[in-house]
């Protein structure tokens, strides 16, 4: 609701996850979808501000998400879904 009302101020914040996709999301809308190889390579070259195993996947802020919408002078938001 708050990204509808307020576009001027907010924009989602696209995560980085090794699960797989579910039927209805989008790689790089919904998730970057990755392979665990490819986050664990992403871990070591600290590109995550933060990370975290959930139900064995792991998900992550990449630093260059905020950083780009630090650019575009909004506050970043995470939509949460199913």
């Amino acid at each position: 609701m708050i990204l509808k009302e307020y576009p001027e101020i907010f924009v989602e914040s696209i995560s980085y996850t090794t699960r797989a996709p579910r039927p209805d999301e989008v790689n790089g809308k919904s998730y970057y979808f990755v392979t665990e190889e490819e986050f664990n390579k992403m871990v070591k070259e600290d590109k995550f501000l933060e990370y975290c195993l959930v139900h064995g996947h792991y998900y992550g802020t990449a630093k260059s998400e905020v950083e780009r919408i630090a650019k575009e002078n909004k506050v970043r938001a995470k939509v949460f879904t199913g």
